[in-house]
């Protein structure tokens, strides 16, 4: 039996499981000691060593109180399971709801179309007893025309009858008219010729009355401005125009030029021939145009 005082520690504890939760994170070391404060010296620590009996050793079951921790894999599959469960139970609720939706849809499509229809055979009902109203209003204003026509028909007969006994008394009325209007303007066109020629008489003696007057005047034109009754002798011409400097320059040295150049005066219609001019050229001559 070996000593007491050489006998192994008891070995540590066993590593927890996988499936515990992880190790919570090591403590914060402490805070730094005063240097005033001296260091408590503390019993050697027991040299442990590995003991291959304690992991082969029977281990307790564990207690019923206690729920075993989950692995990783499990809590995965877990929610794994559980987010299915819940897309399964959204696409449920979502094809239900587009079901439903389709349904109210298909029923108010079925709907509208049946009000549509009932309308538009309401519409066609309607438009074909208004055109039957319509046709009989035509048949009853076709009924009236051919009335009016008849009635006009027979009270133009009747004012045919009434206008043969009174188109010759009418006739003879608008004859009669016709020649009082002629005779009126055969009466008033006398009238203006004879005032015509009474006024061109009374021209023509006013003329001979003011005739031996202007002959006077005519004769006195010359004679006295002051009795000359407004008319003055004609003014002299208007200069010329002016002319820009350039065009003032070639006109000053053409004069220049035919100023300084003989010339020889020579009646327009009568200019001698050149054999003339050469057995006259030591004395020229004037000659005139008798």
């Amino acid at each position: 039996m070996p000593d007491s005082t050489t006998s192994h520690p008891p070995p540590p504890p066993p590593p927890p499981p996988s499936s515990a939760t992880p190790a919570l994170p090591p403590p914060p070391p402490p805070p730094p000691k005063s240097p005033q404060t001296q260091p408590v010296l503390l019993p050697a620590r027991p040299k442990l060593s590995y003991n291959p009996e304690y992991e082969e050793r029977i281990r307790p079951p564990v207690s019923s109180s206690r729920r075993a921790l989950d692995t990783r894999e499990e809590l995965r599959r877990e929610y794994e399971i559980e987010h299915e469960r819940d897309r399964e139970r959204d696409r449920t609720r979502y094809l239900d709801e587009r079901d439903r939706l389709r349904e109210r849809d298909r029923l108010r499509d079925r709907e509208r179309d049946r009000d549509r229809d009932r309308d538009r055979e309401r519409g066609d009902r309607e438009r074909e007893r208004e055109r039957d109203r319509e046709r009989e209003r035509e048949r009853e204003r076709e009924r009236d025309q051919r009335e009016r026509d008849r009635l006009r028909d027979r009270d133009r007969e009747k004012e045919r009858d009434r206008d043969h006994g009174i188109r010759d008394r009418d006739r003879e009325r608008e004859r009669d008219r016709i020649d009082r209007e002629r005779e009126q303007e055969r009466i008033d066109r006398e009238r203006d010729r004879d005032r015509e020629r009474d006024r061109e008489r009374e021209r023509d003696r006013d003329r001979e009355r003011i005739r031996p007057r202007d002959r006077e005047r005519e004769r006195d034109w010359d004679r006295d401005l002051d009795r000359a009754h407004g008319r003055l002798p004609p003014l002299p011409p208007p200069p010329p125009p002016l002319l820009p400097r350039a065009s003032l320059d070639r006109e000053r040295e053409k004069t220049k030029a035919s100023q300084s150049k003989p010339t020889e005066t020579w009646p327009p219609t009568s200019r001698p021939s050149p054999s003339i001019l050469s057995s006259t050229s030591a004395r020229p001559a004037k000659w005139v145009c008798l």
